[in-house]
């Protein structure tokens, strides 16, 4: 089954930065944007009743319309069918304080958006590199498997 990488992001360079990379990265996977919160949250009742693709990562932006980051989070990591598929939050600055929570709630990663595009790019594709080709696919831990 093709794996789907589900980017939740409102800026359209941004959106681009993360096309370009998973393309470079993981050209075998397809990616899916929504540009907001609710549209993050109707995507994730499409794969829950399986008229998607497996996810294989999420990619999260924090400061989204009509639903924080925070919140869809918190609904992702709660449903049974995603909640054990990666999650890279790729924002702006976070406090100790927010980072706790992000990691509370179960995010697996922070990349922080940089001023400098080269930076975001190398970061970005560093992060993508390991949760799509080194790390072992999410699947496996939520299949109950113990092979």
């Amino acid at each position: 089954m093709p794996r789907t990488v589900l980017l939740i992001e409102d800026n359209p360079e941004d959106v681009k930065l993360v096309n370009d990379a998973v393309a470079r990265i993981a050209p075998e996977v397809r990616l899916v944007v929504a540009r907001d919160g609710l549209g993050a949250l109707e995507l994730m009742r499409r794969y829950a009743s399986g008229q998607q693709d497996s996810l294989a990562l999420i990619i999260l932006d924090l400061h989204i319309p009509n639903l924080h980051g925070i919140e869809v989070l918190r609904q992702f990591k709660s449903s049974p069918f995603t909640q054990f598929v990666p999650v890279v939050v790729f924002s702006g600055t976070a406090t100790d304080v927010h980072l706790r929570e992000l990691y509370t709630l179960g995010i697996s990663s922070f990349v922080e958006k940089l001023t400098d595009r080269a930076a975001n790019r190398h970061n970005l594709e560093t992060a993508l590199q390991y949760w799509l080709k080194v790390n072992s696919a999410a699947t496996a831990a939520s299949s109950g498997s113990d092979s």
